[in-house]
């Protein structure tokens, strides 16, 4: 989904949960709402990946299937 798409506010709130998981004090500036996570953040292993679920699951009152 293009990031034209989608409120700003979303992505401000995901990426500092990202930041947060990450256990970083402030969301980088380099990173924009187009950037590829995996791969591209070193400190974004699985844990962290797994960690970052929770917690959008969490703050967003969401579920994501095991599947």
């Amino acid at each position: 989904m293009s990031s034209s798409f989608v409120d700003s506010n979303l992505f401000s709130e995901v990426k500092s949960l990202l930041a947060h998981t990450l256990g970083l004090q402030q969301v980088p500036v380099s990173w924009d709402n187009d950037m590829a996570l995996v791969g591209h953040l070193p400190d974004l292993d699985s844990m962290n990946i797994v960690n970052l679920v929770a917690a959008l699951e969490e703050h967003f009152g969401i579920e994501f299937t095991d599947e």
